[in-house]
């Protein structure tokens, strides 16, 4: 949605933003963090003070001998301290499951070619295709074949097919989203090859299958603001 409307410099300054607002949510996560490790060490040593207590009334009582108390005290600090261990690892694996999961996505993404700078049209619209061929993976057959169109400006085109004929990709093609196998889009008569996507992007807006809105109002989703 944002490519579709030049919207992109304009995330870029939001992006900023959200850094920062990410800096401090860090700074008082961090500051969480050492409460809870304090609140932990305390509970520790309670813990073992209550448990070295215990065992002194045991020892008084004569149910427990001096070498038992120590024996048990040793095992119970040992446990503590790997039990402490691995609960704290199992914490910190499922955190970066999280964080991998929502990075996966923007590492693993490639940067968009193409793009060109924003051309001047001198108000000529018209929009062409020559030659397009599409298909979903290389060992799919080919949902497009040689589709030539033109679309003039002010001009009311309507497509229709079945489910799955390739309406929405081509629609994708003309939007500049999706790169067809082969075939070039003309806006002016010119190949946005030349002129590059943002040419596409200025002049058209679309409301696709699945589209959804972004957190903010619905003037915010407009206006990218």
């Amino acid at each position: 949605t944002h490519k579709l409307y030049g919207g992109l410099h304009r995330i870029h300054n939001q992006y900023h933003g959200i850094i920062t607002d990410e800096a401090s949510v860090s700074a008082k996560s961090q500051i969480i963090t050492m409460i809870a490790t304090n609140i932990n060490q305390f509970i520790s040593g309670f813990r073992n003070i209550l448990v070295l207590f215990v065992a002194v009334l045991l020892a008084l009582n004569n149910e427990m001998t001096i070498g038992m108390i120590f024996a048990f005290t040793a095992y119970s600090v040992e446990f503590s301290r790997r039990s402490t261990i691995v609960i704290n690892l199992i914490y910190k694996i499922q955190l970066l499951k999280i964080q991998s999961s929502r990075l996966a996505e923007i590492v693993h993404a490639t940067d968009e070619s193409g793009l060109g700078s924003y051309f001047d049209l001198n108000e000529n619209y018209n929009l062409s295709a020559r030659g397009i061929y599409h298909q979903y993976d290389k060992l799919a057959p080919l949902v497009l074949v040689n589709i030539n169109i033109d679309i003039s400006e002010n001009e009311t085109v309507l497509l229709t097919g079945d489910s799955g004929s390739g309406k929405s990709t081509f629609i994708n093609i003309m939007l500049g989203i999706t790169e067809p196998v082969a075939g070039s889009l003309f806006i002016g008569g010119v190949n946005i090859k030349k002129t590059g996507k943002h040419a596409i992007r200025e002049i058209t807006s679309s409301v696709l299958q699945g589209d959804s809105l972004f957190p903010g109002t619905i003037y915010e989703n407009i206006t990218f603001n």
